[in-house]
């Protein structure tokens, strides 16, 4: 039986960021965070807005979406 989101719950994306950071960043970008440890981003994204959101990990580095491609 499929896990069902609670009304209001968002879907995140927790990776690690170019520069050795994690970002935890929301699929329709209503909220991201820069965090020093992987537990940080991932405690950030489970209790953004005060409900229980979806937490996906990737391996993929990424950078934070308010810096452009490129730019360090």
């Amino acid at each position: 039986m499929p896990h069902r989101l609670s009304p209001g719950a968002k879907i995140f994306i927790v990776c690690p960021s170019e520069d050795g950071l994690w970002i935890a960043r929301e699929t329709h970008g209503l909220a991201e965070g820069l965090f020093l440890q992987r537990r940080d981003a991932v405690r950030f994204a489970m209790s953004e807005g005060g409900t229980e959101n979806m937490v996906c990990l990737s391996d993929t580095a990424a950078c934070p979406s308010w810096r452009g491609r490129g730019q360090r």
